[in-house]
């Protein structure tokens, strides 16, 4: 999403039809309409980390708003997926969302929020979370 309001704002640029204060409206709308779209505030284990205690048996993503119950893409699969059987859960807010986890000593873990066809982690008011990939390596 965001690459396509960017390339368009290039092109109306390129093409010499506007100036650079109707640039800047086009821009303050872009801008204004990506602010509508959840984004992951934290994630525990943090995205990226090394040595992470294999005996940890839950994942946090903490969201930067409310998110729709019940509603989440969690995508992976085989020896590199942590994701463990149960039902992910929302806290109150449903800000917070807690992955039941298994993890291994010395393993590499990869899974992703969103992604492809698989949109299901929504906003209440109802943008869909740009994919993101999380990793991260249990210590041995």
């Amino acid at each position: 999403m965001r690459w396509a309001a960017w390339a368009y704002v290039a092109l109306v640029m390129l093409s010499g039809r506007v100036g650079a204060a109707e640039h800047r409206k086009v821009e303050v709308r872009i801008d204004a309409l990506l602010a509508k779209f959840p984004k992951v505030v934290s994630i525990e284990p943090a995205n990226g980390a090394a040595g992470v205690n294999p005996g940890l048996t839950k994942i946090v993503i903490t969201f930067d708003r409310p998110m729709v119950d019940r509603s989440w893409s969690v995508l992976g699969s085989g020896p590199t997926y942590p994701v463990a059987g149960g039902v992910p859960s929302y806290d109150a807010a449903r800000r917070v969302l807690t992955l039941p986890a298994r993890l291994e000593v010395k393993r590499a873990y990869r899974f992703g929020l969103n992604g492809g066809r698989f949109t299901g982690f929504v906003s209440e008011e109802g943008y869909p979370l740009e994919p993101v990939l999380v990793m991260f390596t249990t210590k041995g």
